[in-house]
């Protein structure tokens, strides 16, 4: 699923452990900042969701936090 957000392109997605069956949201939020591309993953709890939809509805609201959040721990690529 892809939103955008203040000017970030968030792709929220998310992969099965194979193990415990749990699914595990990931967030991609990108954008371009003074001429650069900048790329931030985001992982949520990895126990918690056992549908793909939940945990992909959880990953969209983690990249909108984190951008409301100020981006921290932001890295830098």
């Amino acid at each position: 699923m892809d939103q955008f957000h203040k000017e970030h392109r968030i792709h929220a997605s998310a992969d099965q452990n194979p193990e415990t069956k749990y699914w595990i949201p990931r967030a991609v939020v990108s954008w371009d900042e003074n001429g650069t591309h900048h790329v931030q993953p985001l992982d949520g709890p990895p126990d918690r969701f056992q549908t793909d939809v939940e945990a992909t509805s959880f990953a969209a609201v983690l990249g909108t936090k984190w951008i409301d959040d100020g981006k921290p721990d932001l890295k830098r690529s």
